[in-house]
């Protein structure tokens, strides 16, 4: 639970995760056709917009001296991915 310590970034990411869930708690009951295309469209739609933020912040942690070990540590990916992340489209 969220402390006045926490950023408020922070408590927002619990709350979407925590609204996600009772989403997909209430497809359960839909018919199977709506329920698939519901979570495909979910899914699409996070992963674009992640991964727009994730190369965004990516891009901004190198322009701030960050190596690309230390941000893949932070993502949780490899420095190789991370170079590839980074890299700006050609």
């Amino acid at each position: 639970m969220p402390t006045p310590a926490t950023p408020a970034w922070q408590t927002e990411v619990e709350v979407l995760c925590a609204d996600l869930e009772a989403l997909c708690e209430d497809l359960a009951d839909a018919p199977l056709e709506e329920r698939l295309r519901a979570l495909e469209l979910l899914h699409r739609s996070f992963k674009e917009m992640h991964d727009r933020a994730l190369r965004g912040a990516a891009r901004d942690a190198r322009a701030a001296g960050w190596g690309l070990r230390r941000i893949a540590a932070a993502v949780g990916r490899s420095h190789e991915q991370v170079r590839i992340l980074t890299t700006p489209a050609s």
